[in-house]
């Protein structure tokens, strides 16, 4: 074939290429401007991440376990629009899952939210998330927010074994999503394994196609994606967690040792790390072994404050009904505001190097009553009565001075990362 004709059929070639892709954008440009809202209804609010296995999609706006709920243009949870900071307040981090996150929550109801203008809170929380996910997404995402105090909060009811697992129990499209974890190797410490959430080029453009492409969704261009990918090591599935002992102690473990590791990876940004335990509903009606073994293990690599959040309910006057809707312990409404005015009083005494208050630490004093802006609840509700004390309320009118944050300069940065060996520093 003369090399004139073979030019032309390549330039035809490219032509035709050109334009079906100009098409394409055309038409992905003209759905998305037709219907904005068609892939948070179909596709939901997760998308897949290959740092975290998954992870909020920005922009989301729809019904979530039949709440409406909006995900911002950072991907966090809320509208992203700017709310009044006084000058001076700290800048919070909160990191977390689904109780973090405030599922089954109005956007303005999450603990986060009723926070926020008290302080410049960043939400963090994603659900499913587990201390390994939480710790990453500090490292790529809540660093850069230059924060004064990081709230790290755990799950008490799925935390651990969330922590011993290579496989989420989050089902999306018939599969299980992949996730990072970490294992305790000898010297090496705390080893990060993340090549089974990892795609390939062409199965990463499949994803994103699946995930963010208008056009592909209402054609249905691109088969669902099975998540399932093997594990080398099986002991680090859900179903065998529960199974052996072994396993449970090795998670627990991995999960103190993740929890230091927070800790140093957020003092290398010069902010303090404070650990919530939200307790399951066994763990407020009573004390929890789980718990106690945890405090000492995290108070014997001098981790904390670590506060445990059961204690600070149970000195409301409300029962587990009233401030959790269910076992896991994802909370109300009432239990977000409960939880926000202990998580306030307990912000103010780190801010201001003082102990953690009476009411929040676990220790013995005076039960708290309830603020005026949740009072009301039917007596039925209620599990003792309300002490006269007045505890910390989130009213608008309430002036607390708050110490003011430190500066900041490019030397309180971190360069945290893998070891040469593949473990972390």
């Amino acid at each position: 074939m003369p090399r004139g004709m073979l030019a032309a059929e390549w330039l035809l070639a490219a032509s035709v290429a050109a334009g079906m892709a100009g098409l394409f954008v055309a038409a992905e440009v003209a759905g998305r401007l037709l219907d904005p809202h068609y892939l948070c209804r179909v596709r939901g609010c997760m998308v897949y991440s290959q740092l975290y296995g998954w992870d909020l999609r920005p922009g989301f706006e729809g019904e979530l376990h039949d709440v409406w709920m909006t995900v911002d243009a950072h991907g966090h949870r809320g509208d992203g629009r700017t709310r009044p900071v006084p000058p001076g307040r700290a800048r919070v981090v909160m990191l977390g899952d689904s109780i973090t996150f405030g599922s089954w929550a109005r956007d303005g109801d999450t603990f986060s939210a009723l926070l926020d203008g008290h302080y410049d809170v960043v939400n963090l929380g994603v659900e499913g998330y587990g201390t390994a996910q939480e710790l990453l997404k500090f490292e790529h995402e809540g660093s850069r927010y230059r924060p004064d105090v990081v709230v790290l909060n755990f799950t008490v009811a799925n935390d651990v074994p969330d922590n011993a697992s290579g496989i989420s129990g989050r089902e999306e499209e018939g599969g299980q999503w992949p996730v990072p974890y970490f294992t305790l190797e000898g010297q090496r410490g705390l080893v990060l394994h993340d090549g089974h959430v990892r795609l390939d080029a062409a199965h990463r453009l499949a994803q994103w196609l699946q995930d963010d492409s208008y056009l592909v969704n209402r054609l249905s261009l691109v088969p669902p994606i099975n998540h399932v990918a093997p594990l080398a090591d099986l002991q680090h599935a859900p179903s065998r967690f529960w199974e052996s002992p072994s396993a449970r102690d090795a998670a627990e473990r991995v999960t103190v040792a993740l929890i230091a590791l927070v800790q140093v990876r957020v003092r290398a940004t010069g902010a303090r790390l404070v650990v919530l335990f939200h307790p399951d509903q066994p763990t407020f009606a009573m004390h929890s072994s789980l718990c106690d073994r945890l405090h000492k293990a995290l108070a014997d690599r001098g981790v904390g404050p670590v506060v445990s959040m059961a204690e600070a309910y149970r000195r409301w006057p409300y029962a587990w009904s009233a401030i959790s809707r269910d076992y896991q312990g994802h909370l109300t409404p009432l239990g977000h505001r409960v939880a926000a005015t202990e998580i306030e009083a307990l912000l103010d005494s780190v801010l201001q190097g003082a102990a953690p208050p009476t009411g929040i630490s676990g220790r013995e004093g005076e039960v708290p009553g309830a603020p005026a802006r949740i009072a009301g609840l039917p007596s039925e509700q209620r599990h003792r009565p309300p002490s006269s004390r007045t505890g910390h309320s989130l009213s608008p009118t309430r002036r607390r001075e708050r110490r003011a944050p430190s500066p900041r300069t490019a030397a309180d940065g971190w360069s945290g990362g893998r070891s040469a060996g593949g473990g972390w520093s």
